[in-house]
């Protein structure tokens, strides 16, 4: 058994007993007992502590735990065999190609209207707002160029606000398309 199998099971057997805190505390006390031992010295390490279950009866002995300790049901593991998780989640290469090819070849329309609609509308805004409010103090008296200047100055900031969308919307989807290479790719 590993010392990385033997506090895993540590772990499970303390859980549900002691607080998420407690079990943390001593699970990394034995860790460090591990790493002052060595790796070569891990299985002596290992037959001195006795088994998980027991250290864990000894651990809630201890700290005079009201209900008697009954290990989980667990069935019989091979210890001795080295553990290798499953990594789960990830696709092959050619899966991930194809569905990216698919949001490429899909997604493109719907990232240009985006990109001209807010784009576009955004700049045109601004350009349109700020003529008003340059324009408002030719002809007008003072009142009518002060509103005409301030309703201008409001469209000049949708117009902002459209082009700040469309860079958010830029970034969140490099984050998005970043997460999901990340997540899902080999």
């Amino acid at each position: 058994m590993s010392k990385e199998t033997y506090l895993n099971l540590l772990r499970t057997y303390l859980s549900g007993r002691l607080s998420a805190d407690e079990v943390e505390d001593i699970t990394r006390y034995y860790a460090e007992y591990f790493a002052d031992a060595g790796p070569a010295q891990e299985q002596a390490v290992i037959a001195e502590l006795g088994s998980p279950e027991a250290l864990a009866h000894q651990i809630l002995s201890e700290r005079n735990w009201e209900e008697p300790f009954q290990p989980p049901e667990y069935p019989q593991y091979d210890y001795d065999a080295e553990y290798v998780p499953i990594e789960h989640g990830r696709l092959p290469s050619w899966a991930v190609f194809l569905i990216f090819g698919a949001i490429v070849f899909f997604g493109w329309p719907v990232a240009l209207g985006l990109v001209l609609g807010l784009g576009g509308a955004g700049v045109l805004c601004v350009a349109i707002g700020l003529g008003i409010a340059g324009s408002a103090f030719t002809n007008l008296s003072l009142a009518g160029a002060l509103y005409e200047a301030g309703g201008g100055l409001i469209v000049a900031g949708v117009g902002l606000f459209l082009l700040f969308m469309l860079i958010f919307l830029c970034r969140l989807t490099v984050k998005g398309v970043r997460y999901l290479w990340d997540t899902f790719a080999e």
